[in-house]
């Protein structure tokens, strides 16, 4: 009898495990940061809490024109409709400085462009 109970709480378990989990999808976002009105400027980076973007490590950011807007595409693969970052100034001036994390959205089958002037809201 108790193995039969035991059967029915895993399958049930693995029924409840299975409605939970979220498809995942390949998103595309190009971050665009303005430091124009920043001085001193070498690098810019981005940090993010979902891979491929870590808070732990700075993800480059390049402006090839030379017209002080940094620009960066990444690849998701989540369910989510969002991804929170910050940004960086030669690999430690983060902005915003005390402030929530900037949330990114993430557009299902097309590419976002998420556009931000450094340390502005």
């Amino acid at each position: 009898m108790n193995r039969y109970i035991t059967t029915g709480i895993i399958v049930l378990m693995a029924a409840l495990l299975q409605a939970c989990v979220q498809p995942t999808r390949d998103v595309s976002v190009t971050f665009e940061v303005d430091v124009r009105n920043q001085t001193g400027v070498q690098q810019v980076s981005v940090r993010g809490g979902l891979a491929p973007l870590s808070w732990q490590e700075n993800a480059p950011l390049s402006d090839a024109d030379g017209d002080s807007i940094y620009t960066g595409t990444f690849t998701f693969n989540i369910p989510y409709d969002s991804v929170p970052v910050k940004f960086v100034i030669n690999e430690n001036q983060f902005e915003l400085d005390g402030k929530p994390n900037r949330m990114a959205p993430l557009q299902e089958n097309e590419p976002a462009l998420f556009r931000v002037v450094f340390d502005q809201e």
